[in-house]
């Protein structure tokens, strides 16, 4: 999956919304930016996005009036959304050319708005582990950066002498690569302590990415189903 940047404005106006998510629709448009800007980092470069005189940026449909505009770059694989038109600036198709939406888009194109495509640079990730298998009970793992910004984390519950669940699994939507690592790491340090690890999918998570059970296959757990539950071990 692509990674995201939102231009400053854009980003105001998306917080704008979810906090006021209790007035008008904005709880609906809200909703549905979010969910557009999920389909698009799936794979921004579907045919359908690409529009007519507006240079390098696509647009996804939000709303029936309601436009997403964003641009990315294939080789670094980043997408930057950069504007969404609101009530004042409905789309409407059957104006075309003086469709309010695109013509507030594409003033704000000859007016360099948005400047060239700048990757923000992230920082180099270090893997952390308080605790040690077999002697303590619980023990957090994280994945974070010299400034302390945590990009994913993971707990680990003692069952047994052998034995740990994990839990509480965290990843910071914008850093999707974060993740494995931490699981990467956390099965080395298990496998160098003779270390089972279970993860049961029916507990509580703060943020249990989508292809989190993924990321455990790839990192040798095997999943079972017992009575309709499942359950990813990776055995010692």
């Amino acid at each position: 999956m692509y990674r995201k940047q939102i231009r400053k404005e854009l980003e105001e106006y998306i917080l704008f919304l979810k906090e006021n998510s209790d007035k008008k629709n904005y709880s609906q448009i809200y909703e549905n930016i979010d969910s557009a800007i999920n389909r698009v980092l799936e794979d921004p470069t579907l045919m359908k996005y690409i529009k007519k005189g507006i240079g390098e940026f696509r647009a996804i449909d939000v709303l029936q009036q309601t436009r997403l505009f964003f641009r990315y770059t294939f080789e670094q694989e980043v997408v930057e959304f950069v504007w969404v038109n609101d009530e004042d600036t409905p789309h409407i198709s059957e104006k075309k050319e003086r469709d309010p939406c695109y013509k507030k888009f594409k003033e704000k194109l000859s007016n360099g708005d948005f400047g060239e495509l700048l990757i923000r640079e992230l920082p180099e990730p270090h893997i952390e582990i308080k605790g040690k298998l077999r002697k303590d009970s619980s023990i957090y793992t994280r994945v974070q950066t010299a400034n302390n910004s945590c990009f994913a984390q993971l707990l680990l519950l003692k069952m047994d002498s052998n034995t740990y669940e994990i839990r509480d699994v965290y990843e910071d939507p914008d850093y999707s690569e974060s993740l494995p690592i931490l699981v990467g790491a956390v099965s080395n340090e298990a496998e160098k302590e003779s270390i089972n690890l279970l993860y049961f999918p029916e507990s509580s998570f703060i943020n249990q990415p989508e292809n989190f059970q993924k990321i455990l296959i790839n990192n040798g757990f095997e999943q079972f189903n017992d009575s309709g539950e499942t359950t990813f071990r990776r055995s010692a």
